[in-house]
């Protein structure tokens, strides 16, 4: 799974997040790395030497400038590693279920707000424009 990783990340730093794959676990058990070389081995070693099964999410974010219009967005990548289910059966698991809904939330609920300040902005210079008398 970590080859994957390397493919869809590639070889910037990630933060990962591991939490029990079990129904229930306290906060305490969930485990965060942040800026992991996953090509350095010791940084590899120290997260996944945990006992246990566990769910890793390894997350990549950063800037990308568009070339159309250059203006810079924040991008964002996941990898989701389901320990102790089966690709079939990771669709039907309620948990794994909960874990997309809520990612989809929070991407709605983010472009939402991208969208407003793009607005706002828009507005702005729209309203700077007119007052100048161009």
């Amino acid at each position: 799974s970590l080859s994957w990783c390397h493919s869809w990340l590639g070889s910037d730093t990630v933060n990962i997040t591991k939490i029990p794959a079990t129904r229930t676990y306290d906060k305490d058990d969930v485990e965060k790395f942040n800026n992991v070389n996953l090509l350095n081995p010791a940084e590899r070693f120290a997260i996944e030497s945990t006992p246990g099964k566990f769910h890793t999410f390894y997350k990549r974010h950063w800037i990308e400038e568009s070339r159309v219009t250059h203006i810079q967005k924040a991008m964002r990548r996941e990898v989701w590693e389901i320990d102790g289910l089966s690709h079939r059966d990771s669709v039907t698991d309620p948990q794994v279920m909960h874990m997309i809904r809520s990612a989809l939330r929070k991407a709605t609920e983010n472009g939402k707000m991208v969208a407003q300040m793009r607005m706002k902005s828009l507005m702005q210079t729209k309203e700077e424009i007119e007052r100048s008398g161009a």
